[in-house]
């Protein structure tokens, strides 16, 4: 089988999609299946930071300059069996779908939570014609939408969508969290003790949440003196607004900002996290917080992060979007040991028997072969 992967982006700044790709793609090729990963946005992927480089059965590459996506799947030799979309707003991909239609071809559209109601309402003029236009008609002629949580499917179908779908979470490289760098090693690196060490790993982004956190923090942070929160991610127009706030309460050295990590000092920080904070307004299902949950960490997060199994298990402190709300949250995690304890134990667990991209993959698989066969 051979299977096309339609992104935008394949860069670690573009958030956690392409890490999605990724580590599906790897999977999917050590099963057998023939991996092709195209960026429209042609940008250079990167390929070594996602650790797609030399991996049998897979190709990641940004479209070549003067070809479009329609005349990349024209030339592709053989054809591809399926194709999976991710993301929506995608004008190259909505047209391809077109395409893909008329030749029978079948595609399964992923749209990382990008058509819930917190994201429908951001630029909605545009999103509304377009959808109107293109989007609509691409989603409903999909032989499956894949969606990351029941949560993710209410908002797409209220928009008239009537594809059938599958529930499939994010995941991670089991490989690659079963061996992390050494205990201690970022809070060597920062030279404290830091107890608890709090950190944020995710776009400096307002939808992410940390223009509530770090005042939260601010007001809790004389009562726990070793307390270190980092705030760690590309920024998006937000840092400066934050460090203003952090010089105004006097905690330069205790709320930082390292930019994005990547590799082992982002695995470090994971590592030695504590108590990890996602206060979001809108997730699909946060790549940042499987991890964390994997890696035993308690995890802080709101409703919108879309993680409704770590509340079932009891295996995340969940708070209000508010300043308020999260520095409670925040005062229990870190004044409770042994509740922070219970929390980080249930998530690790949960995140073990379901959070690997081999069984995901593996589940993937079988619905492309099903998808495959009835469009014969």
């Amino acid at each position: 089988m051979k299977v096309l992967h339609v992104i935008e982006g394949m860069r670690v700044a573009d958030g956690g999609p392409p890490r999605v790709v990724a580590g599906l793609g790897r999977e999917l090729a050590d099963a057998g299946i023939e991996v092709v990963i195209i960026c429209t946005n042609r940008l250079k992927p990167d390929r070594e930071a996602l650790g797609l480089e030399n991996i049998p059965n897979l190709t990641c590459d940004a479209l070549p300059q003067g070809v479009n996506l329609m005349q990349y799947v024209s030339g592709a030799e053989p054809a591809f069996d399926i194709v999976q979309f991710h993301g929506v707003w995608n004008l190259s991909a909505s047209r391809l779908t077109s395409r893909l239609r008329r030749s029978g071809t079948p595609y399964i559209i992923m749209p990382h939570g990008m058509l819930d109601y917190w994201s429908m309402a951001q630029k909605k003029l545009k999103k509304r014609i377009y959808l109107e236009l293109f989007e609509r008609r691409a989603l409903n002629g999909a032989a499956k939408l894949y969606v990351l949580n029941e949560d993710e499917y209410g908002p797409i179908a209220k928009l008239g969508v009537t594809s059938d779908y599958f529930v499939l979470p994010n995941g991670v490289d089991s490989e690659e969290f079963d061996h992390l760098p050494p205990a201690g090693s970022y809070r060597e690196s920062i030279g404290r003790p830091a107890e608890p060490l709090l950190s944020y790993m995710a776009r400096i982004h307002y939808k992410k949440g940390a223009d509530l956190l770090v005042p939260a923090f601010c007001q809790l942070a004389e009562d726990y003196p070793d307390a270190v929160l980092v705030i760690a991610g590309p920024d998006y127009d937000l840092q400066e607004q934050l460090e203003a706030v952090t010089r105004e309460a006097g905690l330069q050295d205790r709320i930082l900002f390292p930019g994005m990590l990547i590799g082992e000092r982002r695995l470090a920080l994971l590592r030695d996290t504590d108590i990890f904070c996602l206060p979001s307004r809108q997730e699909g299902h946060p790549m940042s917080v499987v991890e964390a949950a994997y890696v035993g960490a308690a995890c802080l997060v709101t409703e919108a992060c879309h993680v409704p199994e770590l509340r079932e298990a009891d295996a995340a402190e969940f708070v209000e979007l508010s300043v308020e709300s999260i520095e409670q949250g925040l005062r229990r995690l870190i004044g409770d040991k042994t509740h922070r304890a219970g929390i980080a134990e249930r998530a690790q667990t949960y995140a073990r028997a379901h959070y690997t991209w081999k069984t995901i993959a593996q589940r993937l698989a079988e619905h492309y072969e099903q998808i495959v066969w009835s469009s014969r």
